[in-house]
């Protein structure tokens, strides 16, 4: 026990509610990705196609020689190989989907 008298349970209760408030915003309010957290096979929301968004498998990405980030990707089940330019704040984890196509 501690010298106070608690045994610690306050504390471990505020880690616990810190814990569930940072998982239930990473739910209903991810973060997007980074251009280095890419990687091939991943499915991603495009937040910026069509004023909608679509979801998308990314098969690679890489830099042209102008220094521009492209995404090589895979649309909605589309065998056609297309490349999106990257752009901050543009491709989500699926959960984004899910909130803006409840709206």
């Amino acid at each position: 026990r501690r010298a106070d008298g608690t045994g610690g349970n306050l504390q471990r209760k505020i880690i616990l509610k810190k814990t569930i408030d940072n998982f239930v915003k990473e739910i209903f309010d991810p973060k997007a990705y980074k251009f280095e957290d890419l990687k091939p096979n991943m499915f991603v929301f495009d937040k910026d196609f069509n004023g909608w968004g679509e979801i998308l498998r990314i098969v690679e990405t890489c830099v042209n020689k102008y220094g521009e980030k492209l995404v090589k990707c895979l649309a909605n089940g589309d065998s056609s190989l297309q490349t999106r330019s990257y752009k901050e704040n543009r491709f989500f984890p699926l959960t984004k989907a899910g909130g803006i196509a409840c709206r």
